[in-house]
């Protein structure tokens, strides 16, 4: 009876975390195979034979508040799309680009909720989710790091996602670049940094909260995220230092302490990871964003990727469109092309339809912190990460960041207790 309790923990520990990791980052390793796509299939069928369990989850007071935020988003965003379509000469439909993002939101939130359901449906905690995410990170990282250190390796993951990725853009990329691209997922860009920046976060928060093991973790982690995306430094250098400085049961001496240590190992790892690109694209890719990162704090001048954003900076001109937006990006509306997340917010749902959108993140990092106050460093860091982000790129409906930041949104408001409050 124990001997089989005990096998069972030990599958499971090793079943999840491979779950969690082609669930997350959805790698190509099959042709015309989405684990995405499966797994909500399988969610699907899942939530019709345990309808009692599923709506016993749906039943969390703050994630009914949270996706009520999302609905009203999604109906503001279908009545945009369709006015835009009756009233406008776009040479690309709004309402077919509506019904894309609905197609993509979808799957990414019903995988999301079949994460949720996995670990939730034995009585497992918040906690175990977190780690299944950060184990799925880890996993992702050994291919990386793998790859960094053989470039036979990469070159094998590299022709793997060459030829199985869905995405044409996708493949042109990793075969056009002699630089990064060490790992194996649906992307190994910017959405790939930033859901391995929350993650590296999420390893930090539990070393910091006494378990020693996630400093490697972290390490790993991060090294993986900036071998790939120049922003993840930024992303981590920031959280990194609003968790340590965040908790308040350490005094400030402890904190000032963990923070050198933590970035100056961070740090070791970017520079080994320089030497060891032996002065290849790699580094150089490397040594100029971090040029361009010391020239904006201590110079105070924009250069490199800073200056272009600057540049991308453009409103719609139609004041109406300012306020309500198009339904598009700004180079499907005006043949701009635009990577700022808030830019292209503004032209595709103008200043009311970006403001529910930011509403929908800041509703579940309101519940959070209003409920978790000893979490309140984490959350924050969380929170401080998605903002800066969108100063490079659009988050929303992107697949790994999406799924990364939804199931742990939605696992931590599906666990929080709720209590009425008299008076």
């Amino acid at each position: 009876m124990w001997k089989i309790k005990y096998r069972t923990i030990s599958l499971r520990k090793i079943v999840l975390p491979i779950l969690f990791f082609l669930v997350i980052f959805n790698p190509p390793f099959f042709p015309r195979i989405s684990f995405t796509i499966l797994f909500t299939v399988i969610a699907l069928f899942y939530c019709v034979l345990h309808q009692k369990f599923v709506l016993r989850l749906c039943s969390s007071f703050y994630l009914k508040q949270w996706m009520g935020v999302f609905l009203i988003f999604f109906l503001y965003y279908f009545v945009i799309s369709v006015f835009s379509e009756l009233g406008s000469a776009f040479t690309v439909s709004p309402f077919r680009m509506f019904l894309v993002s609905l197609a993509t939101i979808v799957p990414l939130f019903a995988v999301s909720f079949f994460l949720c359901m996995a670990v939730f449906g034995k009585s497992e905690t918040y906690d175990y989710l977190v780690d299944y995410v950060i184990h799925a990170g880890i996993i992702e990282s050994l291919f990386g790091i793998m790859a960094f250190v053989s470039p036979a390796v990469k070159s094998t993951l590299n022709g793997i996602m060459i030829a199985n990725s869905r995405s044409e853009k996708i493949r042109h990329a990793v075969n056009s670049a002699s630089f990064r691209n060490y790992g194996i997922a649906s992307t190994l860009f910017d959405s790939f940094g930033f859901a391995m920046s929350i993650i590296a976060l999420l390893a930090l928060y539990k070393a910091v909260e006494g378990k020693p093991k996630y400093y490697l973790y972290f390490l790993m982690i991060a090294f993986t995220a900036s071998m790939n995306a120049r922003t993840s430094m930024i992303l981590i250098v920031v959280g990194t230092g609003i968790i340590i400085l965040g908790k308040s049961s350490k005094t400030y001496k402890d904190k000032i302490g963990k923070l050198l240590i933590v970035f100056l190992g961070f740090f070791a790892l970017g520079l080994l990871g320089t030497y060891l690109s032996k002065g290849g694209a790699n580094a150089e890719w490397l040594s100029n964003g971090i040029e361009e990162i010391k020239t904006l704090v201590i110079g105070r001048k924009m250069t490199g990727t800073f200056a272009v954003l600057l540049q991308e900076i453009v409103f719609p001109e139609n004041p109406i469109a300012l306020l309500f937006g198009v339904g598009l990006t700004p180079a499907q509306a005006a043949g701009r092309t635009v990577d700022m997340g808030y830019i292209q917010n503004l032209w595709m749902f103008g200043i009311v339809g970006s403001a529910l959108l930011y509403a929908f993140y800041l509703k579940a990092i309101g519940l959070w912190w209003k409920n978790r106050k000893e979490e309140k460093a984490l959350v924050l860091s969380i929170a401080v990460v998605i903002f800066v982000f969108f100063l490079k790129l659009n988050l929303f409906g992107y697949g790994i960041s999406t799924v990364v930041l939804t199931t742990i949104f939605m696992g931590r408001l599906m666990t929080l207790p709720y209590s009425k409050r008299v008076g």
